[in-house]
């Protein structure tokens, strides 16, 4: 059974030819489903959990990265597959995947072609790509063992999924990236830090402290507030992916 999960912005008039098309495929397809749309008055979190409630095995959401970073930490637990109608801009994590735009997606929802892909958790989110931190001082427990203190103004850190999907080996690969702020450091870029970043493969980051609020930016969707801690996840993403998927 499909449940197909409209995102809100959907409700655009702008969109409305587009929905006819994806809705004419899904019927000539042959994956005809529930519809249900997100307004200001419900959350996909309880739109979906109705649907499993009702028997729902393969949750559609059509919208963009938001709304499949949304849907992630429901349909996860769950164990439900999920697929990706995108619509509009920003659908990197459907590109990833090689799902086309809008009712051209209809032909791989219907190839059901599923993955089991391994995701990076955070407290109780997870996230497909990486975790982004940005702040100005922030201090990190790495493995449980050690600590590092980050007080440079200018640094990027960057904590990647990069487990393979048919290992049972996990891992998270640390970026930790200096960016100088001076001409002279960005004219001799290649012998800085920023050409040459320290990597860490880490199996637990936690972010403990920040003298102000550290946000964390999961696959550039969604923020979480430190403290928090970074692992491989135990559960993976059940997801209908198309031929041409570059993860």
């Amino acid at each position: 059974m499909y449940s197909y999960i409209y995102d809100s912005f959907l409700s655009a008039k702008k969109y409305e030819k587009i929905l006819a098309k994806i809705e004419n495929a899904i019927t000539d397809f042959d994956i005809r489903g529930r519809i249900c749309r997100l307004t200001l008055l419900n959350t996909i979190k309880a739109i979906i959990e109705e649907e499993i409630r009702k028997g729902s095995k393969n949750i559609i959401v059509i919208g963009n990265d938001k709304t499949v970073s949304k849907a992630l930490d429901v349909v996860v637990p769950h164990g439900v597959t999920l697929g990706i109608i995108p619509v509009g801009d920003e659908n990197s994590i459907a590109e990833l995947f090689g799902i086309p735009q809008e009712e051209a997606a209809c032909q791989t929802i219907s190839a059901r072609m599923i993955r089991e892909i391994p995701l990076g958790k955070i407290n109780d989110s997870f996230f497909i790509h990486q975790a982004a931190i940005d702040s100005p001082r922030v201090s990190l427990e790495c493995d449980n063992s050690y600590r590092l203190e980050i007080t440079a103004p200018h640094h990027a850190i960057r904590v990647y999924n990069h487990s393979e999907e048919n290992s049972t080996r996990t891992a998270l690969v640390t970026e930790i990236r200096h960016h100088s702020n001076t001409f002279w450091n960005r004219y001799f870029a290649s012998r800085s830090a920023e050409q040459n970043p320290t990597l860490l493969n880490l199996q637990t980051l936690s972010i403990t402290k920040s003298p102000t609020n550290t946000a964390i930016l999961l696959d550039g969707q969604k923020v979480i507030n430190a403290p928090a801690t970074i692992t491989p996840a135990i559960q993976k993403l059940k997801i209908i992916v198309g031929k041409n998927r570059q993860m």
